[in-house]
């Protein structure tokens, strides 16, 4: 980097970096390290994540499968219709919990914020569910 160049944004300042979205010189101010690239936040501020490809790069949401899996699993032993739709919640819930696998060998801090009650109890409980469907499911048809 050559010494007598000024930020794009900040003429009276430095420039330290270039930014790989535009090609232009920037300050430390403007530098944001996304990656093992540097952005200037005048482009990530217009859109340009989306056009690096990394439009959930500062996403502060973290999505939770095993929530919506638990919750899937309990619906059906406070209604009624445990029955007709606690088979279909089930298998929802089975749904939701390999998201669940998939996104803590994908998302280290999803890792460290799930529950292990989830990884182990959770695939225990849902057999547990089906069988017992199962039973009363034979009591109520051949009673």
């Amino acid at each position: 980097m050559p010494d007598d160049v000024s930020c794009a944004f900040h003429p009276g300042k430095r420039a330290v970096e270039v930014c790989d979205g535009t090609g232009s010189y920037i300050c430390a101010l403007c530098a944001v390290p996304v990656g093992d690239k540097t952005y200037s936040a005048d482009f990530l501020n217009n859109d340009g994540l989306k056009k690096a490809g990394m439009a959930d790069a500062f996403s502060r949401n973290l999505p939770r499968p095993d929530v919506a899996a638990w919750l899937c699993v309990f619906l059906p032993v406070l209604f009624w219709w445990t029955l007709v739709g606690g088979p279909i919640l089930l298998i929802i819930s089975l749904v939701y919990y390999f998201k669940h696998l998939g996104l803590m060998r994908k998302n280290s801090l999803y890792a460290k914020v799930s529950s292990d009650l989830t990884t182990y109890l959770l695939p225990v409980l849902i057999g547990l569910c089906f069988v017992g469907m199962a039973f009363i499911a034979v009591a109520v048809f051949f009673a």
